[in-house]
């Protein structure tokens, strides 16, 4: 099954191409915020080298979210224009449980992290065994002490990932955390289409039958700053 997958929920924008779990080629772009333009040309440039095209797709997957709102809406519509009017399966899969699958190598717990401002983070933990990954917590949005106290509760290695994993270790201590080489920080789409493969081995036939580009839905776990400034300033009235 050829995968197409992307990511564009943080700061770094990935796309990866793959023939089931095999990995034929990919590219991660870490140059701002520009995933509007930079996006569909990486797609067409992996296609292109790979000599596929858009139609040779089986499967689409796509990290939908949490992380910049910006960055979610741009990766599923992305997903969504290319799938639309052709009977292909798109699957959205959390970004940050993305972030935690290529950690598998490491035993201990991996915290995934996407910055919320404002000491806030998009969260998750996972525990991994002998390359078996668990998932420990819900996707979420947290405040770092939060964070912090979970953490320091455990008793194994801690591997923070993510764009926030940084901004959080400014001002907050983890006892156990361990070092993350800075190239497995972000996310990578690769992971994004080993995840939905395994979701859609995993389905049966009427749940495959909702794998659609029209139902493939941004993941958003609190309102856009605009909108939660605007709430803001209607109860202040």
């Amino acid at each position: 099954m050829l995968i197409l997958s992307v990511d564009s929920t943080a700061q770094t924008a990935s796309v990866s191409l793959s023939d089931d779990n095999r990995f034929l080629a990919g590219t991660t772009l870490n140059i701002g915020n520009k995933h509007s333009t930079t996006l569909l040309p990486a797609i067409k440039f992996i296609l292109e080298q790979t000599g596929k095209s858009v139609s040779d797709v089986e499967l689409f997957a796509a990290t939908a979210g949490p992380g910049s709102y910006t960055g979610v809406r741009i990766g599923v519509a992305t997903v969504k224009g290319l799938a639309l009017g052709r009977n292909v399966p798109c699957i959205g899969v959390s970004s940050l449980e993305t972030m935690a699958q290529g950690m598998t190598a490491c035993d201990g717990i991996v915290c995934a992290m996407i910055n919320a401002r404002r000491d806030r983070f998009f969260t998750a933990c996972f525990s991994v065994e002998k390359g078996k990954i668990a998932r420990l917590t819900d996707d979420d949005t947290l405040e770092g002490s939060v964070i912090e106290e979970y953490l320091n509760k455990q008793t194994k290695s801690v591997y923070l990932v993510g764009d926030g994993a940084e901004v959080f270790l400014g001002t907050h201590q983890v006892t156990y955390a361990s070092y993350v080489p800075e190239m497995q920080i972000y996310p990578n789409a690769y992971y994004a289409g080993v995840i939905a493969k395994r979701i859609y081995d995993d389905a049966d036939e009427v749940a495959r039958e909702m794998f659609s580009a029209d139902s493939l839905r941004p993941i958003y776990l609190r309102q856009p700053q605009a909108e939660r400034e605007l709430n803001e300033r209607m109860n202040n009235k």
